[in-house]
């Protein structure tokens, strides 16, 4: 077993942090540590800083496969607060977390670094309780299948009862009969952030039998947080090509884009029955609705973007739902190409519904007139400071749904712009193709995350300023079990080698108190990442 520090006090009984400085590291005029003061050689800062912290540092760094030929060997080693790196390659297995408090990553990100089932089972399973600091990081997870070889549901990752923080995977070509072909939930409050949900599906039991709910994801019986994903091409013959929310879920969907799903009903998102569904700043697109074949004959598709469902209960604030289409075998039947009510609880502010197809009520189908106000509605619907105009959607560094802006270099300015609820505060993010944060009473629809994703590099407690507290922080949040984690990675990152290791606050005290030392890589102010790699940077207020 590796210890990244070289250190490894997991039987000495170590009180932690309390444990008073060792000699040597204490200053002539009072209990003070010398890493506290400030002219002193690195050689000093570097030993007492160490040697200090060295009573909590029972976190272990096992390396795959340096030191164990598989993942799931590691996993079978770890205890609660290691680490597990994990080098490029694929690794053709399925791996169990097992309860324990562990955090799995892919040091060179998903492109480099796959787990490939094989088709075996599950690619991935958190099912014995693991709590949010069980992470999974950084990989491709593929071929996973479930409900014929192996009984079960979800293809690429199974959670039952567990809480785990699931980031920046690409979650791609899994299947199951039933439930979750990319991710399934049946309990717990996971987090499921800035993953890609990609080409998930399912194989039916019964030839030409609609089969499978929620191809990217499948929730029942759970409290999930959907932040920052983007649901692509993820198909379910019966109902949500992206995801599907069952009985007593819980679901909140924030900053996702959902583009190119199908479902034969239901191509994005579907509120099932009984489920809280609240959808936050996500960009709805491209998804459709095709239909499918029964025993008592065809049924054309409905719900092209979102389905709420009946007894469901689904709040929408600054979502984009565009250019989603119902389709069917018969064709004169299809509905609510962009958005479906049936009778839930629904309110809506601040939404754009534009430019989606169906036979019937292509933009909006419900039973009764629904609570939608300051929202920009193809065809117009009735509500409070509701537009019916173009919204001039323009394309930009991130994607084709920004708003024509003559302050952002456009020849018009989009009536979208500035045209949300007062009383709404403004979103993170920006409408505008020069990436400059909205203002003023805010703007329509979905907004890109823009300049608000940048970083100072090596900031790692974001408090603005770069000293000796950051190197403390990243040592604490490497060896030290239950202290907080960076943020933003890629801050952490302070060696500028794609990972996040003790190499990091090394390097910043080189910097910090050592003449001569290598400069800090770019962004030393607040910008973005020259070099690109997959470490992830939620979006910051560094100014």
């Amino acid at each position: 077993m590796q210890v990244t520090s070289g250190l490894d006090n997991r039987d000495s009984g170590a009180p932690g942090l309390t444990t008073p400085p060792p000699s040597g590291c204490v200053a002539e005029e009072g209990n003070l540590p010398l890493l506290t003061r400030t002219t002193l050689s690195f050689s000093s800062v570097l030993f007492c800083l160490f040697v200090y912290a060295a009573p909590a540092a029972t976190a272990a760094t096992l390396l795959v496969p340096g030191d164990f030929a598989t993942i799931q060997a590691a996993i079978d080693a770890a205890v609660d607060g290691d680490t597990i790196d994990v080098a490029a390659g694929t690794y053709l297995e399925v791996i169990d977390f097992l309860g324990k408090d562990i955090h799995v990553r892919a040091i060179s990100g998903p492109d480099m670094t796959t787990i490939d089932a094989e088709s075996a089972d599950a690619v991935v399973r958190f099912a014995n309780g693991e709590p949010s600091t069980a992470i999974l990081e950084g990989f491709t997870i593929a071929n996973g299948q479930t409900g014929f070889l192996a009984p079960g549901n979800g293809g690429g990752i199974a959670i039952e009862g567990a809480s785990p923080t699931v980031r920046g995977n690409h979650i791609i070509d899994n299947v199951t009969p039933w439930f979750g072909a990319g991710i399934y939930v049946n309990g717990g409050a996971p987090t499921i952030e800035d993953n890609t949900i990609e080409s998930n599906g399912f194989f039916c039991l019964i030839a030409d039998a609609p089969c499978g709910l929620g191809a990217g994801i499948y929730v029942e019986e759970a409290t999930v947080l959907l932040v920052g994903n983007r649901f692509y091409s993820n198909v379910a013959p019966s109902q949500g090509g992206a995801v599907f929310t069952g009985t007593n879920a819980n679901v909140t969907l924030v900053n996702n884009v959902i583009d190119g799903n199908s479902g034969g009903l239901g191509g994005g998102v579907v509120a099932g029955p009984d489920s809280v569904v609240d959808m936050f700043n996500n960009l709805i697109v491209d998804n459709t609705a095709f239909g499918y074949s029964t025993l008592l004959g065809p049924i054309d598709g409905f719900a092209g973007g979102v389905w709420a469902r009946e007894d469901s209960t689904v709040t929408m604030n600054s979502n984009t739902i565009a250019g989603n289409a119902a389709s069917g075998f018969i064709g004169t039947e299809t509905t609510g190409g962009g958005l479906l009510v049936e009778t839930a609880d629904f309110s809506a502010v601040n939404m754009i519904v534009w430019n989606n197809t169906a036979a019937v009520d292509p933009q909006i189908a419900a039973g009764s007139v629904l609570d939608i106000s300051y929202s920009d509605v193809d065809g117009g619907y009735s509500g409070v400071g509701n537009l019916d105009v173009d919204p001039l959607f323009v394309s930009g560094p991130e994607g084709e749904f920004y708003l024509s802006q003559v302050a952002a270099g456009q020849v018009t300015t989009s009536e979208c712009v500035d045209a949300g609820d007062p009383a709404e505060a403004l979103i993170l993010g920006t409408t505008r193709t020069d990436h400059e944060p909205d203002s003023n009473e805010g703007d329509l629809g979905f907004h890109y995350a823009g300049t608000t994703s940048g970083f100072r590099r090596g900031d790692l407690n974001e408090d603005g300023g770069r000293d000796i507290s950051d190197a403390v922080f990243g040592l604490g949040a490497l060896f030290v079990i239950g202290s907080p984690q960076p943020n933003c990675t890629d801050a952490a990152d302070v060696n500028d080698d794609g990972g996040f290791d003790v190499g990091d606050p090394v390097f910043l005290l080189a910097v910090l108190f050592q003449p001569g030392s290598a400069p800090l890589p770019e962004p030393v102010a607040c910008g973005q990442d020259p070099t690109p790699d997959s470490l992830p940077c939620p979006p910051t207020a560094c100014p």
